[in-house]
C-alpha cells in the first residue's frame, strides 16, 4: 500500500483461501476454497488419469503424460481456445468468485490485488473470475470495486509469510 508491505492487520488486507466454499464431489459438503483453487490443487486434477480429454490441448501439450500438466499449460491451453481448458477455468473462477464476493461484500474494498502463483495466468484468469464475481457480489458493492494483479505476483506469499 503507498508502495510499501504490510500485513494486512487492521489495515484491509487478507488472505481468503480459507473460506469455505461448495465441495466438486459433495456440492452440500464445504471445502476450503484453497482445495480447489490453489495451484497444486489445480494441477493434481489435471494430472488424474481421465480428467483431461484426449481431444484437448491440453493432452496434446503434454504428450498424453498428464503427470506434467501445470497451470502454466492450463491457462496456454485456454488463451489459444482449448474447449476444456476454457471450461476448466470457468468451473475455477465460479468457485474461486463465491469466496472472492463473499469476501468483498463483507470488508468492501476498492481494489483487490490478487497474487501468488495461479495469477500469473493473466487475463484469461482475471475475466473469469471479473465475470462470476460481477454474477454473485452484493448489490451494494456493484461497479464499486476492481479486481487487479498484485504489483509483486509470486512474491506476495512469501512477502506475506516474511511479515
Amino acid at each position: 500500500m503507498n508502495g510499501k508491505n504490510f500485513d494486512g492487520i487492521g489495515t484491509g488486507g487478507a488472505y481468503h483461501g480459507q473460506m469455505y466454499v461448495p465441495s466438486w464431489d459433495h456440492p452440500s459438503r464445504p471445502v476450503r476454497m484453497e482445495s480447489i483453487c490453489c495451484g497444486p490443487s489445480i494441477e493434481a486434477r489435471l494430472r488424474t488419469p481421465g480428467y483431461v480429454p484426449t481431444d484437448s490441448m491440453l493432452y496434446k501439450m503434454c504428450d498424453g503424460d498428464v503427470s506434467k500438466l501445470s497451470c502454466v499449460q492450463w491457462c496456454e491451453a485456454a488463451r489459444q481456445g482449448d474447449a476444456f481448458a476454457l471450461s476448466d477455468i470457468d468451473r475455477w473462477a465460479a468457485t474461486y468468485a463465491i469466496a472472492l464476493s463473499t469476501f468483498i461484500t463483507l470488508f468492501a474494498p476498492r481494489r483487490v490485488a490478487l497474487g501468488g502463483g495461479v495469477s500469473n495466468g493473466g487475463e484469461v484468469l482475471f475475466e473469469a473470475i471479473r465475470r462470476h464475481v460481477d454474477k454473485l457480489i452484493f448489490v451494494s458493492m456493484k461497479d464499486r470495486y476492481e479486481i487487479v494483479p498484485c504489483k509483486t505476483m509470486d512474491m506476495a506469499v512469501l512477502i506475506g509469510a516474511a511479515m
